[in-house]
């Protein structure tokens, strides 16, 4: 599907289209495009043709058109006019099978782009099953997944008076036909499904209305990409020194609206619940989320699926995994509290190790609350965005932060080490126990771990 893009009134041969998973070129299948101005019309791709839906006329100064692939819906305007300022809606159908839908708008200059980005809030998630298998193969870096997602309808108004559930997804091929939708025990007819790239948003039209209060449960299957952009779900590579080796891992970075590019989901920070994850991998290889491992189902001669308890209550951007050949270390008597690196970096993080469970005990006692988790985690990532990121349980480190010993490092990284492990053992209360509702109230996030981080690093 398109996305939008800016133009001005007067601006000539501007293109809005939308893209369809196969070929719209056959008796069997129909394009149909709703412009801003409420009129409904039907294109033909084979003699560029647009005509109005209800008096079947000829719309002058529009021409329809597509590609190669005969999976392009395009609109071709002589010469942009006010009236064609706004939200175009594509349906792409079939006579057999689900329809399709495409979001996309024109917008001047002066408008921008869309700002409205919020997810509709008539279906609130309760419940995430993630199962992820990755491929981190050179020409490959793909992950097959599929994830279930249990909520409620709410009596709130939304786009599609009921009809419809409004998700995340991003980078991520959609298998459409996968989508089941049950509402209260009982299966409801899937009608389509539209994208709206601008938003980010993964749209499952149903065939009748879901009622307020009603428990849902939405399965689909997808295939997303390991790509190497530190978003998402992210491939990530160091050199191992004591086996002259290149070593490739998969880690994430959800923080602020990334954890749609690894999985289906309502990516806002207030819409928490709980996950359970399956996470893939290689007999010579681990896995690592926010909550303790529980099971190990083997796949195949080569694959095994690691099963992970469900999560707290959480936010989607806190949610991380990492598939890898790491090797940890951890403090005496701290067997819960483990780092984890690269085989020939391990020695480098003892130092975290070390003041990790100490901090953690002295913010108990300074916020008179328990860590509400059973165990935590730390790692050190060879390619990362950020200094570090708070997951809940699996905390990530651009390896830089992390890494002292007292050979070959000065005192000010030993310092460094402690501020950014004491800032980021805050967010486990601040941040992620308690979070903000929107991204403008970041804020207060960061503002009180900045503060408490000297705290948590004097006493060590």
């Amino acid at each position: 599907m398109g996305r939008s893009y800016p133009v001005e009134e007067g601006d000539k041969d501007a293109r809005v289209w939308c893209r369809a998973t196969e070929s719209i070129l056959d008796n069997s299948r129909i394009c149909i495009m709703n412009l801003p101005s409420g009129i409904d019309v039907s294109m033909n791709l084979t003699s560029g043709e647009v005509n109005d839906l209800v008096t079947l006329r000829i719309l002058e100064g529009y021409t329809a058109y597509t590609d190669e692939e005969g999976r392009t819906c395009g609109l071709i305007i002589d010469e942009v006019m006010t009236e064609d300022l706004g939200q175009y809606t594509c349906q792409i159908g079939s006579a057999t099978g689900r329809f399709q839908f495409g979001f996309v708008s024109l917008l001047n200059n002066e408008e921008g782009f869309v700002k409205d980005v919020r997810l509709p809030r008539h279906f609130v998630p309760e419940n995430y099953l993630i199962s992820l298998i990755p491929f981190i193969i050179p020409d490959n870096y793909t992950v097959k997944g599929s994830v279930d997602i249990d909520g409620k309808v709410e009596m709130i108004e939304n786009m599609c008076n009921w009809q419809c559930i409004v998700l995340h997804t991003r980078d991520t091929y959609i298998a459409e036909d996968s989508i089941t939708v049950i509402e209260n025990g009982l299966p409801v007819l899937v009608a389509g499904t539209g994208y709206d790239l601008d938003r980010d948003f993964l749209i499952i039209f149903v065939g009748k209305p879901l009622l307020p209060g009603s428990e849902i449960k939405i399965h689909i299957d997808f295939v997303s990409q390991i790509q190497d952009n530190l978003a998402g779900f992210y491939r990530s590579s160091y050199f191992n020194t004591f086996t002259n080796e290149t070593k490739t891992i998969a880690t994430t970075q959800f923080e602020s609206t990334d954890a749609r590019r690894a999985f289906p989901c309502l990516d806002e920070p207030d819409l928490k619940a709980v996950f359970t994850v399956w996470l893939g991998h290689t007999r010579d290889t681990i896995t690592l989320s926010n909550m303790n491992m529980v099971d190990q189902w083997e796949l195949d001669a080569e694959y095994f699926l690691d099963i992970y308890q469900p999560s707290v209550k959480m936010s989607t951007y806190l949610l991380a995994f990492i598939v890898s050949d790491f090797s940890f270390t951890f403090a005496p008597d701290h067997e819960r509290f483990m780092v984890w690196g690269p085989e020939d970096r391990i020695s480098e993080l003892k130092y975290a190790a070390e003041i990790g469970p100490k901090i953690i005990n002295y913010y108990e006692e300074l916020f008179d609350y328990k860590f509400p988790l059973d165990k935590m985690d730390m790692a050190a990532v060879p390619d990362f965005q950020s200094g570090a990121m708070e997951n809940w349980g699996l905390i990530t480190y651009r390896d830089t932060n992390i890494l002292y010993d007292e050979v070959n490092y000065a005192e000010s990284n030993r310092m460094r080490v402690a501020t950014v492990v004491a800032h980021e053992l805050a967010h486990q209360w601040f941040g992620n126990l308690v979070t903000m509702k929107w991204w403008n109230d970041l804020w207060l996030n960061e503002g009180f771990a900045s503060y408490i981080e000297y705290l948590g690093a004097d006493i060590v």
